[in-house]
C-alpha cells in the first residue's frame, strides 16, 4: 500500500508526498496529521511523511481510502 499527502484543487490532483505503507486488513492504524505554517506532517503507526505547500491558508480536511474501507471512532480537528 501507499501513504500519501494529496492536494486537490478544482479538477487537479497532486501528490505532495508518498511512501510505502503496509496495509493489514482490519488492523487499527494510529494516525495523526498536523499543519504548522506551510508544513503538513502525517504520522501513521510510526511512519512519518511531510510536505510543504502554501496554496491554502485555510480550508477543510478529507480522509480518502483507495480500494478499501475506512472506519473510525474519532476524528478531531482543532488548533495545535
Amino acid at each position: 500500500g501507499r501513504l500519501q499527502i494529496v492536494k486537490v484543487r478544482d479538477e487537479v490532483t497532486e501528490v505532495l508526498a508518498d511512501t510505502a505503507f503496509p496495509v493489514i486488513l482490519e488492523q487499527p492504524v494510529a494516525l495523526s496529521v498536523t499543519v504548522q505554517g506551510d508544513t503538513i506532517r502525517v504520522v501513521a503507526d510510526g511512519t512519518t511523511l511531510s510536505a510543504a505547500d502554501a496554496t491554502f491558508r485555510d480550508g477543510a480536511i478529507g480522509l480518502f481510502v483507495h480500494e478499501g474501507a475506512l472506519s473510525t471512532e474519532t476524528v478531531r480537528v482543532g488548533p495545535v
